[in-house]
């Protein structure tokens, strides 16, 4: 399953990752299944991998979708 979803979005751009994201994100949020404490943790576990341009990206969208 994780193969299927990675093959599916490897080659998608950053802008249409992000819309994803946004899209499944709200999703999220209307269901109770995600808050801005969880936000802040994925942030927490994602960042040390990034680099500082990706770091930013993520808490600026992060911020925008809470």
């Amino acid at each position: 399953m994780l193969e299927d979803e990675y093959a599916y979005y490897k080659n998608r751009s950053q802008s249409e990752l992000l819309e994803t994201l946004a899209r499944l994100t709200e999703q999220q949020k209307r269901n109770g299944e995600l808050d801005a404490a969880s936000m802040e943790e994925t942030y927490r576990m994602l960042s040390p991998m990034l680099s500082d341009s990706q770091r930013q990206t993520l808490r600026e969208l992060l911020d925008a979708l809470k």
